[in-house]
């Protein structure tokens, strides 16, 4: 997802193993447009490949994410309704958000801790988020149960712009993607394990204010967006040491 390609870039900590790290977030990309297939990209092949994981993108939830990979972990909320996804993520002392939206067909990344936030296309966004990723094999191993929710385990191989991967996909039967767990190799990383779940999954309606940019963020200009950007990614001396830990509304 787009906020994955921004939290990946973060913390110096998860620097060296960016390119693979990279590579689940494009998996959670690909997740995210599966939930907006029907209507975002009528006949785009995510479209199948959502249904065929049993993506269901009219459910409402929200929980807290867990990524795992060599060297560290980090954790990001979600809040899912239909046509609606933010997404919360933690990065050293900062907050970053990202809010999709397919009704207006935009997505925003929010920095609260700067002020700003940066407007996108959704069709633009998520497509260079996923960097070209295409499922070679989807296959349903059977029923599983995952932290308490029925769940369907698939068999899957896939393959992007820079490396090739296969492992499993575990989708609630209320069409959540709930757990992956993948083995990733490129030019620099080869068998890496990366793997995501939730660890809280809440099925309930969800307050609109969450899909909506707060009003004391202001739209991200080039220059002061640029110099920003950097802080945020702890690329310069003056990088804010702390942010807010909920979402503004």
């Amino acid at each position: 997802m787009i906020g994955i390609e921004l939290a990946e870039a973060g913390p110096r900590a998860l620097q060296p193993q960016a390119g693979w790290v990279r590579s689940l977030g494009r998996l959670l990309a690909v997740a995210c447009l599966g939930l907006f297939a029907s209507s975002v990209f009528a006949v785009h092949p995510y479209d199948r490949w959502a249904e065929e994981l049993g993506i269901n993108p009219n459910v409402s939830y929200d929980g807290t994410r867990v990524m795992e990979f060599q060297g560290g972990t980090f954790e990001m909320i979600e809040r899912r309704a239909p046509g609606k996804m933010y997404t919360e993520m933690y990065m050293g002392n900062m907050t970053a958000g990202v809010i999709l939206r397919e009704d207006l067909a935009k997505s925003y990344i929010l920095m609260p801790s700067m002020g700003f936030f940066r407007e996108e296309s959704l069709d633009d966004g998520l497509m260079q988020a996923s960097n070209g990723l295409e499922f070679s094999e989807i296959e349903k191993v059977g029923a599983d149960n995952v932290n308490g929710h029925d769940s369907t385990k698939y068999k899957t191989r896939f393959k992007d712009k820079e490396g090739k991967g296969a492992g499993f996909v575990w989708v609630t039967d209320t069409g959540v993607p709930i757990k992956f767990d993948m083995i990733y190799s490129n030019q620099t990383a080869k068998g890496q394990r990366l793997t995501m779940q939730f660890t809280e999954l809440n099925l309930r309606a969800q307050d609109p204010s969450y899909f909506e940019v707060p009003a004391e963020l202001k739209p991200m200009t080039m220059g002061a967006g640029m110099a920003n950007l950097g802080q945020l990614m702890g690329m310069g001396p003056d990088a804010p040491s702390g942010g807010s830990g909920k979402p503004t509304s």
